[in-house]
C-alpha cells in the first residue's frame, strides 16, 4: 500500500553575489550560460535533477559534483555556482518575513518535484506505534506545503 504524502519542490538556488539573486523566475535558456554544483547522479535527488536537465536539453557540466546538499549549499553561498536543491533542505538558508536569507530561491518552468510518498505492507497489521507515525509524516507534510507557500526574501 502507498500513500502520498507530499511534492516537495526543487528551485534553483544562488548566492548574494550571484545574478540570479533575489530574481523570482529564471529563463531556461539563462542556464546554458551559468556555472553549476551538483548534488552526484547516484543520489536520488541528484538523479532526479540530471535527468530534468536533460529534459530541458542543457548539456551542463557542474563546476562541483558531491552527494553532501551541505556542501553544495556552501559553494553556492560562496558564489562557486548555482543548484537545484530540494526547497525542504534549504528551508533555514532562504529568507523569509522580511528577514534576508544566505540562498535566494528562483522558480524555473517547467517546475521540479520530487515526490515523497509513504510505502506500507498492505497485508501486515500495523502497530499503534507504525499508525502513529504515518500519520505525524502525513502532518509533516501538511504543515510543509503550508509552509511552502511564504516567499523568500533575499538580502538586500
Amino acid at each position: 500500500k502507498h500513500q502520498s504524502v507530499f511534492e516537495e519542490q526543487i528551485s534553483l538556488v544562488s548566492g548574494p553575489s550571484h545574478p540570479f539573486f533575489g530574481r523570482d523566475t529564471v529563463d531556461v535558456s539563462e542556464l546554458a550560460h551559468v556555472q553549476f554544483v551538483a548534488l552526484s547522479p547516484q543520489t536520488s535527488t541528484g538523479g532526479l535533477i540530471r535527468s530534468y536537465l536533460d529534459r530541458l536539453g542543457l548539456d551542463i557540466v557542474p563546476a562541483v559534483t558531491t552527494d553532501n546538499v551541505e556542501t553544495v549549499k556552501k559553494m553556492v553561498e560562496e558564489g562557486v555556482g548555482v543548484a537545484f536543491l530540494p526547497d525542504m533542505v534549504t528551508a533555514d538558508d532562504v529568507g523569509v518575513d522580511g528577514k534576508p536569507g544566505r540562498l535566494a530561491r528562483s522558480k524555473v518552468e517547467p517546475a521540479l518535484a520530487l515526490p515523497l510518498v509513504l510505502v506500507t505492507w498492505r497485508d501486515t497489521q500495523h502497530s499503534l506505534a507504525l499508525d502513529a507515525f504515518i500519520e505525524e509524516v502525513c502532518r509533516m507534510g501538511r504543515n510543509w506545503d503550508a509552509q511552502r507557500a511564504r516567499p523568500s526574501v533575499p538580502i538586500s
